[in-house]
């Protein structure tokens, strides 16, 4: 059977984004100056957490067990997505859980892309053949892979592994959204790096690579696998080798040289969490970043999406945590203190 082929969408600006997108990425130019000289908090990058359920059990992943009682209903997430526009709000993550649980998913990224969000979806991958043309609206799809077929299925179920494959092969050629990897490095695959970066370059797309490290709050058993700084550092020393040569890995050269050195999170510079950018549980309640514990104290939107707007939102707490290995948090943080390279990374993605 032939995998549908999905249309294109109308026709970009030469950047590659929409009007309505180069429109919001100034407006949350300017909140990030304005905040930047008065000190006041901008959330120029969102990760909101749709949903925390999810219909795989990796060992290294407790958030199916951080359920909250209730999800946002469609309504409070457009309204909620309706009031980070007004505050500036370039980047939006969608992601779980698996966020393709979500029903409403398809409706999500179509009012996002109409509100001129730059949007990304991050799932398993395991649901893509069948709800495709729900995520048709983002701009980035991100599906995260353990390995080759053998290392993926002992960690998420024999056949997972063609059904992510064969699902991004049917999204190629569509035009939108433009596709990635993400590959989760622990102790058991790292012998399949090189492995996915071909298949990377077969898919005619990038991986990017982030190490397991181990977070406050964990529910779940007990996972061994995380890998000591020793072990990072000569994984990603491979890893930054191959960028040098061209190869498809989407993470910048600054944090590969950075999880290479060995010094991290001593080198990573200061958190911007929570002031430049939060993460937004499935019930409402915000985070400075999804490595603090999840069910500690949250601060609820509902009032302020709702009557008095997120101006008025007090301020989030910072991470007390020394620093992470979590690379899209160090790379927005690189690019918002105007690292031109990092900036040009990511714009080439």
């Amino acid at each position: 059977m032939i995998p549908p082929r999905l249309p294109r969408h109308p026709r970009r600006s030469l950047v590659g984004f929409s009007a309505a997108q180069l429109a919001q990425t100034a407006r949350g130019g300017l909140r990030y100056a304005l905040a930047r000289a008065t000190g006041t908090d901008a959330w120029i990058s969102v990760v909101l957490l749709v949903t925390m359920r999810c219909n795989l059990r990796c060992g290294y992943c407790d958030f199916p067990r951080q359920r909250p009682e209730h999800e946002l209903s469609t309504k409070q997430v457009f309204t909620l997505l309706e009031q980070l526009r007004r505050m500036g709000t370039v980047r939006l993550s969608l992601s779980g859980g698996e966020p393709l649980l979500r029903e409403d998913l398809g409706a999500i990224c179509t009012r996002a892309r109409e509100l001129g969000f730059i949007t990304s979806v991050v799932t398993n991958g395991t649901l893509l053949a069948e709800r495709h043309r729900d995520v048709q609206a983002a701009d980035y799809l991100f599906c995260t892979l353990e390995g080759t077929p053998g290392v993926h299925a002992r960690e998420r179920g024999e056949g997972s592994w063609r059904r992510v494959v064969e699902a991004l092969k049917t999204l190629d050629g569509s035009g939108r959204p433009r596709l990635g990897l993400i590959f989760p490095v622990h102790r058991g695959n790292t012998e399949s790096l090189e492995a996915v970066t071909d298949l990377a370059e077969e898919l005619s797309l990038k991986v990017f690579f982030q190490p397991v490290q181990e977070r406050p709050g964990w529910r779940g058993p007990r996972f061994n696998g995380y890998l000591d700084q020793q072990a990072i550092s000569a994984a990603f020393s491979r890893i930054l080798r191959w960028k040098q040569r061209g190869r498809p890995v989407g993470n910048s050269s600054y944090y590969l040289r950075l999880m290479s050195s060995g010094r991290w999170p001593e080198t990573a510079g200061s958190c911007l969490a929570g002031r430049f950018f939060l993460t937004i549980l499935p019930d409402g309640s915000v985070r400075s970043c999804c490595m603090v514990p999840l069910d500690g104290p949250g601060v609820p939107l509902s009032d302020y999406i709702a009557t008095r707007g997120l101006y008025r939102f007090p301020r989030i707490q910072r991470p007390g945590c020394a620093g992470c290995a979590i690379s899209p948090y160090l790379e927005s943080q690189r690019i918002l203190q105007l690292d031109w390279r990092t900036l040009l990374n990511a714009l080439r993605i």
